[in-house]
Formats: C-alpha cells, sequence, structure tokens
C-alpha cells in the first residue's frame, strides 16, 4: 500500500489503458475484506474446488517445493521473492490450466461479462484482466516465469503455454498476437 500512496497518476482515468498489476493487488485485498478470509481460501472456494483444479494454489511464500524460474542469459535459477497476490501467484498444472480453459469455453456467466465489457473498457480491447480481439488472451510474466492462455471462441480452441525461463512472455505476446 505504501508504494502505490507513493505513486503519481500517469494519466486522466479513461483517456488511455495501461495494465496495472497494482489494482489487482488492491482488488484481492478488497475481496478479503469482504470475504473475511484470505485470498487462497476465496480462490479454493470460487474457482478451485469447482473446476476441480487439485493442483493449483496461491503462491504467497518461498517453498523449496516450487519449481524454480530461470535467467535466459546464463540459465541460473532467479530468486523470486515478490509475494504479492491478486495480480498474479496462482500456481497451477496444466492440467488444471486445461480446467479452467474448458470453463471459459462453455460460454457461461464469466465468459459473458469478458465478452461485454462496460463501455468505457470496450475502447481499449481490454475486459476483466482478458485482452480482446477475435480472440481472448492473458499473458503473465515474473522473474523466471512466463504464460500464456489465449481462447479462440470461434474454433472453441485455447493454447495455453507454461515456462520458466525468464522473458518468455515475450515470445508468447508474439504467438498471442499471430494467433489473432
Amino acid at each position: 500500500m505504501q508504494l502505490l500512496e507513493r505513486s503519481e497518476i500517469k494519466f486522466k482515468p479513461g483517456s488511455k489503458f495501461q495494465y496495472c498489476n497494482s489494482n489487482y493487488i488492491l482488488l484481492a485485498l478488497l475481496c478479503e475484506k469482504m470475504y473475511k478470509t484470505n485470498f487462497q481460501a476465496i480462490l479454493q472456494k470460487q474457482i478451485f474446488t469447482p473446476l476441480q483444479m487439485d493442483n493449483s494454489f496461491l503462491f504467497t511464500s518461498y517453498s523449496p517445493e516450487i519449481i524454480k524460474g530461470y535467467s535466459k542469459t546464463n540459465l541460473q535459477p532467479i530468486e523470486y521473492n515478490w509475494y504479492t497476490y491478486g495480480d498474479g501467484g496462482i500456481n497451477a498444472s496444466l492440467q488444471d490450466m486445461q480446467k479452467w480453459s474448458t470453463f471459459l469455453l462453455s460460454q457461461n456467466s464469466y465468459w459473458h461479462d469478458i465478452m461485454n465489457p462496460p463501455a468505457e473498457f470496450r475502447k481499449f480491447n481490454y475486459s476483466w484482466g482478458w485482452m480482446l480481439d477475435e480472440n481472448i488472451y492473458h499473458l503473465g510474466g515474473d522473474p523466471g516465469f512466463g504464460s500464456l492462455i489465449l481462447v479462440q471462441p470461434k474454433n472453441d480452441k485455447s493454447l495455453i503455454m507454461l515456462s520458466n525461463l525468464n522473458d518468455s512472455w515475450k515470445l508468447m505476446r508474439e504467438i498471442a498476437k499471430a494467433k489473432s
């Protein structure tokens, strides 16, 4: 919160779009206040358990059991100590990501909300954390890690990429653009 308090607004809200992780950190904190429990418990109850995502969890502190991320330049492990959540920190197996993808393709009410964003977001091709064009996608990247989930509703297909190599999200961004 202290970091956010020191941050300056870069442009008038609604005039431009720039993805900002801080907003999702705040959203997670608001959810914790509203539900009166921690964010992991919220994810477990609202997403992981209903979708039977048994190998998914929120990464909030160091564990030697977690796969390490590596530097592309020297292939050395990268120390990861950004234990924020809401903006990321979800660890999921490829099988669990497939369950999430199947849920997204099921045309449920969440899908409806993504595909019909509030008017002020439409001009930015952005909705509820997803970039929109004829596909929807979300890229993620932390030191030593990258991820992409791209959903093609017209083809009823999705593409999921997970990597433990630093800056791999840059290549994934190019793949997402090529698939769009």
